[in-house]
């Protein structure tokens, strides 16, 4: 399809050779090869998972995540999950602080939106100077970063709070940022979530919360 794009646009290619080249190459991604409808759902995502970059030895890490399940009886029960890792520990290990907190009736989307808020929230009250937000969900990580919008009626409220908590972090000279991780990289947070909502008696803030 790449070549057929470019013969379309009139683009000339230095001979058969260069063609075959060209068609050898994309028929070898191995993002192509992920995408074949041959292989199992599992597999094609697990041809897709990245390990996420290493994170430096100044950055506290936050991690959190949502968990929303439908009900037989209608309706839905969520709850959201984060942890917090101090700068020198690069995400790795157990957190030093966790948050449960079960939301009731929500999609998942809101409790991932709510994981992120209370972990900026937390963020703005200490004194870590670098700070990364990981999310598993892409939706979420673009929209705090600014590369998409947010126009859900369910979702602004919540995006505008984070982002009201990204100009405090700027004002007090805090660099932050937030990046999509894949989930089997965000097991910690998800098991969280998922007991905001087995768990709902000891739910609440641990440890350096």
């Amino acid at each position: 399809w790449q070549v057929r794009r470019g013969r379309l646009r009139g683009n000339e290619f230095d001979g058969d050779r260069e063609m075959a080249t060209i068609v050898a190459n994309f028929i070898e991604s191995p993002w192509l090869a992920a995408s074949l409808q041959t292989n199992t759902r599992k597999e094609r995502r697990a041809a897709r998972v990245r390990e996420p970059s290493p994170v430096g030895t100044r950055v506290a890490v936050y991690r959190s995540d949502g968990a929303s399940r439908r009900l037989q009886t209608g309706g839905k029960e969520a709850g959201f999950g984060a942890g917090y890792w101090k700068a020198g520990a690069r995400g790795r290990g157990p957190p030093a602080g966790t948050l449960r907190e079960f939301v009731g009736n929500a999609s998942n989307n809101i409790v991932e939106y709510g994981g992120v808020l209370k972990s900026m929230r937390r963020a703005t009250r200490q004194s870590d100077r670098d700070v990364l937000f990981e999310v598993d969900s892409m939706l979420v990580a673009k929209q705090i970063s600014g590369k998409w919008g947010c126009r859900s009626t369910s979702l602004v409220q919540l995006y505008a709070e984070c982002c009201m908590c990204g100009q405090m972090l700027d004002k007090r000279g805090v660099r932050w940022r937030i990046r999509h991780i894949y989930r089997e990289f965000n097991q910690a947070a998800d098991t969280l979530a998922n007991e905001a909502i087995d768990e709902r008696a000891s739910n609440g803030a641990w440890g350096d919360w």
